[in-house]
This record gives C-alpha cells, structure tokens and sequence, in this order.
C-alpha cells in the first residue's frame, strides 16, 4: 500500500502547503487523479469508479477538495497566461498598483509607473496582473514597491498551498477548474459547514475553494438531466407565458404576492435556475390544493431547471450511490463527455432490501471501477504513518476506530425464555383474527420480555405490565390452539416468577441503555437498572449490550455502534437463540458493506491487497466478528421485520366501508415511535434542506424528504376553520354557505343505504338523463367529497349532477353563490397558511433545539402544530383507511 502510495503521489500533485491529508485521502486522491488523466485521454473505459469508506460525507469532500487543489496546481502552471494578451499602452493592477505597459518580451512585461518606468514583470508574477480602465491614474514606483513587499509577505492561502517555498502570489481569479460535489439530498448545509469550519493559514476552506464558483455542491444530478437530452425543447417561453395569464386570472391576494415575485424573477432570465426553481415548486406546493386544476395545468407546461453545463469541470464526485440508477443518463453523459465520475459510498447498509445492492450493481457491470477500504487496506496504512495531524483527521480517525474494532457475542445459558421469546413471535403472527391480542402483546408483552432479558432483575412495574397482557390473554385464550395457549401460559408464567438474569455486567461500564417503551408516570429503561438513555456515539471506545436490542430495527442502535460510530469494542451479552439472531444480523449487514475491487486499468494495486471473492469477505469478517460458541446458527428476522411494521396493523379497512376508503400510502416514522400515513400523491408541510443547505419551511412529497427533516402537522378541517373564523362573520358565512351541497350529499348518500357504489349509481342516472356531458362522480370522487373533511367544494359539473340528483330548483344560482363562498373561502385558508408557516418558521429560527409540538394564535384562536423529526421512511404502498392518513398515530 505504502509503494503505491508513493507511486501516486510522484505523479501527482497531494500537497497542502503546511498541511497533508491522511493516507487514505492520499492515496484515494491518488487513485481519482489517475483516473481523471487516463478517462481523458481515452486510455481507460468510460466507466465510473467507486470508493467504500467507513465514513462517506467528509471523504466526498476532502476527495473533491484533494483533486480540485491538484487541477488549481494545473491551472497555475499553464496560466502563464493562457488566453490573456496585453498590448503597449494598457493599463494593468498588480499588487494593488496601477501601471501601464510600455513593451512586451517573451520573457517579461515592462510596466511604466507615474515617476518611473522599465520595471521588469516576470512570467512567475505575470498571473498577478489585471486590465483595469485607460482612465485609471497610474501609482508612484514606491507604492509598487510597497505593496509587493507587502504582498510577499501576506500571501492568500492559495499561494501558500500550490507553491509553498516560493514568493509567488497566484491570483485565485485565473483557477477556472471545477468540481461538482453532489451531496445527497439533506446533505447540503452539512458539507458546507465543514467548508466554513476548517481553517488553513487562518482561512476557512470556503474561501480557497469558494462553493458555486470551484466547488460546485448540489443535493441531486437532477438538474443535469437535460443536457444530455440533445432532444429536449426549451419551453421556458411557453411556460412564462402561461404564468402571466394565469397572473391575469388569479384572484387571491397571497397567491398574487407570491407569483409577482415569480414573475420578475421569470422575465429577468432566459433559463430557470435552481434557485428560481425552488421557488417554482414551493409556489405549486403551497397552492396545489385550493386550486389543483390550475396548478396541475401549469406544472405540465413547466420545463424545470434549464442551467448550461459548467466549463472546465474536472470531475463529478457524488455522496449517495442510490443515485447511479436514479440518473444513468446525466451520469453516462458525464462520461461520454470525458469527465470522470466518482461515486463516494460506506459500509452502513442498513435496509434489507440492500443488502445485494453492490453484488448486483457490480456483476452487471463488472467493469465499473472501485476500491473497497476494507479493514485490512487501513490497518497497513496505518502501520506506516507518523501520527501527524491532517486536514480530514476526522475521517483518518473513523477509519482507524473501524480497523481496530472487535465485537464479541458472549453466549449464555438464558433457559426457557430463550426458546420461548422466538416461539411467541412466530405465534402472533398467526392470530390475525384477534387484533386486540396482537395489540397487547405489542404494547405490554413484548417489551417487557426485552426488559427481562436484558436486565439483571425484573421490577415491580415490569410485573404490572405483564400481568396488565395476562388480563386480555384470558379474554382470548378459549379461542386460541391449545399448542400456542401452553406457550403463551409458560412464558407468562416464567416471566412473572423472573428474578435474576444469567447475564452478569456491571451497570457504570458504558452500558447501552434504552426508554422501556410501555406508559409510565416515570421514565423506565432497559436495562431496568440504568437511569438515563445511554446510546454510542463516534467518541465511545467501548460499548456493552445486554441482549439485541429492543426496537432495533428502527432505531439501529446496534448497527450505528458497529457499521456508524465503529466503536473500536463492543460486546454482546446473549442469551444462545438470541446469539444465533444477534450474530446473523450483524453479519448480513456488514457483508453487505463489502465488494471485490476492480483498479487493473488504473494503477498498480497488489493482490495481496485486493478482495477478489465472497471468501475474502468472510476471512476478514470472522477476525472482527466473534462468537464465543464453537458453533452458532444464523438465526431468521422475519418475525423481528413483522414485529418492525406491526404498529401499522390495524389501519385499513376493515368490514364496514360505510364510513371510508383506502387508498396507497408511504409511512414517515418519527424518532419519538408514532408515525403517519402520506397518500402516494400527498404532500406534507416540513422543514427540509434547500439547494444551498439553507432550511426552507414549505409541503413536500414524500420523495423530496429525508431521515433527519420536520414535518408539521396541524387540523385544518371544516370545523376547525369555523372555530378559527368564529370573529370574522364574512368567513363565517361563507363557510355556512358551502356545507349546503356537504349535507345535500350526505342526504342521497342515507337515501342510497349509505352506499357508495347505490350512490354513484343515482348520480350516474342523474348525468344521463339531464344529458350532462362534463362531471365525473367516480367512486373516489364520491368518497373524496363524503369523507375528506378538508375538502371544499367539487367542481360545478359535480356539484350540478348532485343538486339535480336531489331535486334542488334555482340550480344557476345556487352554483353561483357556492362559487362566490368558495373564493372568499379559498383566500382565507391561503392567507391562514402562510400565516401558520410564517409563524411556525418565526418559532423554528427562535429555538435551537425543537421537537416539541407548537402553539400558533391566529385570530385569537391557538392552533396547535405537531412538529416530529423524521427517524426513517417506508416506501410501501400500503393500503390505508382513509380517515387515519395525514394524522399523526402512535
């Protein structure tokens, strides 16, 4: 490793002045930069070339920093000057001095100042040099003099990086080379954070390597999508257009406000930024649901970002892997036109669905480059360092704790609870006809079995709680197969009699502890004997847990200790069955963290280095991962995964679809346990990273949200608009007003025996015999209107097919005055919420820390805002009654 190492650094330029990076930043940069030359000049594939590191986010940055420094150095070699001509008689800055050229060699520029003149410029200084004005006033020789001594001396940091033991002043204005980082949505302010938070020569990153100027940082490859499409048509014209007819119509004053901004900023440009499109969608976002038709209207006109590729990007660098399906034509443009991609991954996989991620990705295309920092690559690099301290110490640090790591599985005799837990779980599975049962072993049960298991003892209140599932087991157990009731009476019984553990630790020796999931007046963990949460964290040497832990499919709290945090030691204290468990889910997800390298083509890496098979895996992994058992099955998670989803039973539509309808959501899963239900097409207010990692307050749909964003939600049904309206008579009217076709429906709806499908049938009857062409009373829509509270008003082909249906007279004029209600209605709930956001984003800028639910005054009425950090997000699909999506359960 240290051979290669050497062999990169020779034919590249790794240096930062004063400062290094650590090996493993050398040597990846190394690795990037040999990539870069031979994709440029044809001598390679055009494939794009992958690194595994224990810790991704700083190493995407410190990778686009490192080669970005060497094509700076490029650029300054070849500026001498490339592209810039001078002529006699132009007048020139340099060192904050004015002067005038008064002849040209090929070796020097003679500059002419106000009292002398023949002063020689070398080619070293000529990059300092800056047409300025003819008018401009030239300086006296000493001012000159002054400065550059000055100047000499006082160096930017540029200078001091790319030619450290030479006088040479570089003007930053002439490095034109770029690096496009793309962060990963959420990662954005993180990474410029960092810019701003490391200093060399006394000058934050951010300055040498200025953010939209050099270093290019975006959330997503969304914006380059187009211009690989040599098909595309620019229909920004058309779109504008659009926007200043539908400006001409709009009628609601917030609305108004927002889409003059909009468009000023529109008629200013002849292509759509990303910024403009932020504001573009947030605009869509915001008023999607009081005017859908028309803003669906003009979201199909809508052409999206329309921003020119950047000139002289040297590289892409991109933090999140996920996206090589996500883009494969902007990230095969990319190479088609010659310039390297370089996709940054880790080892925490943490989602089952991939655990095959890179088997697959790199079989079917096995020519694709990368290099996996395996333990053993580290451990050689590090026995050959010096212990300096580097730039990127942060990442050489995380490296060095996941080389030294060992996790140890100490197996004990757990008796017949180890047995039984497994068996219960496989039990409950099976009782679907009794969901109270389920419920109760979910809330009382089962966590108190995690108590048990990984306490010393058992508590007064564990007892409670177990008798508290024992109660509602009685209820059921007549019906229930013999074979399961025996085994639910024998752990019931075990677990009540409990009284010590067979596990032995000792409660002060960094101990993991958890909050008891179960209803209490006072906080309770697990172990029973801990008195606060105690979770790992990047700065633990050692963590101990007491059995696998309870929740951990959430809340990953052993997989961010082994695969997040790489606690250099970590023991398991395990019962034999929950060993079997415990041992296989690590070891699925730290294989999975592991692929064979493929670097051939670009330098000289040793076999003895490389992974080059499945087996090379295991022999590494069977070094770190101990079981203190000569012989240990790898036990199944299915049941864990049932029990993961299991607070999602109980939410769809059961027998009587009188009352709702389901329709396909995905699950947002908060950090304090509840959860909500997003339909496919929903959006969701939220507190989420823009494009320049500033927080921006506005709805989003569940593909623009990520682990660690807000979401707020609060009621805004029809009662709570009439409570909120209650001192402003108008608003109150025509909230009045418009429940006149709700309770006209509600009355066909009994008439029809509460039927959706009789119901549909007599409004069907009613468009065909009144000859009605337009109008849609379609099961959804039908349900849509009887059941979603915060629904207005249909359509008035809808709505005349419903009064017709109920023999109403003066039908026109009745449409009418819905009409004029549903305006002033409409204006109202706008103008609310943008005062509720503006509100919600004055309460979020006034607190540091904030995962509590908010009260807004509006009007005098409070308002209270549920306000939740997203933990994780399951894309499911999953049908869902209606009356329990966009509502925050437990």
């Amino acid at each position: 490793m240290i051979k290669l190492l050497d062999y990169v650094c020779g034919l590249n330029f790794l240096k930062m002045g004063d400062y290094s990076f650590s090996p493993i930043m050398e040597l990846s940069a190394g690795i990037s930069l040999e990539y870069c030359k031979k994709l440029n000049s044809g001598k390679c594939d055009k494939a794009p070339l992958f690194f595994c590191f224990p810790e991704k986010k700083s190493a995407s940055l410190w990778t686009a920093i490192s080669i970005l420094t060497n094509y700076y150095f490029e650029d300054h070699i070849n500026n001498e000057i490339e592209g810039i001509k001078y002529n006699k008689g132009d007048k020139v800055k340099i060192f904050n001095s004015i002067g005038e050229v008064e002849g040209i060699t090929k070796d020097f520029i003679f500059l002419k100042f106000k009292d002398q003149g023949g002063i020689p410029i070398n080619k070293k200084l000529q990059s300092q040099l800056n047409k300025v004005h003819c008018k401009r006033s030239l300086s006296k020789k000493s001012t000159f003099g002054k400065n550059y001594r000055e100047c000499k001396n006082n160096r930017n940091p540029i200078s001091k990086i790319l030619v450290p033991k030479d006088p040479e002043t570089i003007n930053q204005n002439y490095l034109e080379s770029k690096v496009l980082l793309i962060a990963g949505r959420g990662n954005v302010k993180d990474i410029n954070d960092l810019l701003n938070n490391v200093k060399i020569y006394n000058s934050p990153l951010s300055e040498i390597y200025p953010p939209g100027k050099n270093l290019i940082i975006k959330p997503d490859l969304k914006f380059f999508i187009d211009f690989f499409d040599n098909d595309e048509l620019n229909l920004f014209e058309d779109f504008k257009n659009s926007m200043n007819r539908f400006f001409d119509i709009l009628d609601i004053n917030n609305a108004k406000e927002d889409l003059t901004k909009i468009i000023e900023k529109l008629d200013g440009t002849d292509v759509i930024s990303e910024e403009l499109d932020e504001d573009i969608r947030g605009f869509f976002a915001d008023y999607e649901s009081e005017m859908p038709k028309k803003i669906e209207f003009l979201e199909k006109k809508y052409p999206g970002v329309k921003e020119s590729l950047p000139k002289k990007i040297r590289a892409v660098i991109i933090n999140d892997i996920s996206q090589i399906y996500e883009y494969p034509n902007a990230i095969k443009g990319f190479l088609e036109k010659k310039i390297p991609v370089i996709f940054i991954s880790n080892r925490n996989v943490k989602n089952n669905t991939d655990f095959n991620f890179y088997d697959q990705l790199f079989e079917n295309n096995p020519k694709y480059f990368r290099l996996n920092w395996n333990k053993h690559k580290i451990q050689e690099l590090e026995r050959h360092t010096n212990g300096s301290n580097y730039i990127d110490q942060g990442l050489w640090d995380q490296c060095k704790r996941y080389a030294q790591q060992s996790i140890d599985i100490d197996v004990i005799e757990g008796g017949e609870l180890d047995i039984l837990s497994p068996l219960l779980l496989s039990h409950i599975k099976d009782l679907d006809d009794f969901e109270r049962l389920q419920k109760a072993f979910y809330t009382y049960f089962y966590p108190s079995l995690y108590a048990l298991k990984n306490s010393m003892g058992t508590s007064e209140f564990i007892k409670s709680s177990i008798a508290k599932f024992n109660s509602i087991f009685d209820e059921f157990k007549s019906s229930i197969p013999l074979n399961i009731v025996k085994d639910f009476e024998k752990a019931i019984s075990i677990s009540f009699n409990f009284q010590n553990n067979t596990k032995h630790f000792e409660i002060n020796e960094n101990v993991f502890a958890q909050l008891l999931p179960i209803e209490s007046d006072n906080k309770l963990f697990i172990p029973s004997e801990a008195i606060s949460i105690n979770l790992s964290s990047s700065e633990s040497n050692k963590i101990i847990f007491t059995g696998y832990p309870f929740s951990e499919y959430s809340g990953s709290y052993l997989l961010n200790a082994t695969c997040v945090d790489f606690v250099p030691e970590i023991k398991v204290l395990c019962w034999k069955n929950e060993a079997s468990l415990t041992y296989a889910y690590l070891k699925r997800r730290t294989l999975a963290g592991y692929f064979t390298d493929n670097l051939e083509e670009l330098v000289p890496l040793p076999d003895k280095y490389l992974l080059k098979q499945k087996s090379d895996f295991i022999l590494e992994l069977d070094n770190y991962l101990v079981v203190n058992l000569k012989k240990v099955n790898e036990g199944e998670e299915e049941d864990l995964q049932y029990l993961h989803t299991f607070k999602y039973k109980g939410y769809g539509i059961g027998n009587n679809l009188k009352s709702s309808f389901s329709v396909k959501c995905d699950i947002i899963n908060f950090e304090n346990g509840s959860f909500l239900f997003l339909p496919n097409s929903s959006k969701i207010l939220a507190q989420t990273e823009d494009i320049n990692g500033k927080l921006k307050v506005s709805k989003k749909a569940i593909g623009e949200l990520n682990v660690g964003d807000k979401i707020f939600k609060y009621v805004k049904d029809r009662h709570a608009m009439r409570d909120i309206a209650k001192s402003n008579k108008t608003i109150l009217s025509h909230l009045e007003k418009l429940e006149y076709w709700k309770i006209t429906l509600e009355k066909l709806y009994i008439k029809c025996g509460s039927s959706v499908s009789k119901l549909k049938l007599l409004l069907d009857r009613t468009k065909k015999e009144y000859n009605l062409d337009n109008g849609n009373p379609s099961k959804l829509n039908i349900r849509n209107w009887l059941f979603d509270d915060e629904f207005l008003k249909p359509e008035n082909e809808n709505l005349r097919i419903i009064l017709l249906a109920n023999n109403e007279t003066e039908i026109e004029n009745k449409l009418i005055e819905l009409d004029i209600a549903y305006q002033h209605v409409v204006s109202f709930t706008i103008g609310l919420s943008s005062k509720i956001k503006r509100q919600i984003v004055n309460q979020l800028s006034s607190k540091s820390i904030m995962d509590i639910d908010l009260e807004i005054i509006i009007s005098g009425s409070p308002i209270i805002v549920q306000s939740r950090k997203i933990l994780s997000i399951d894309k499911k699909d999953m049908e869902v009654d209606y009356i329990n999506t966009r509502r925050i359960l437990c």
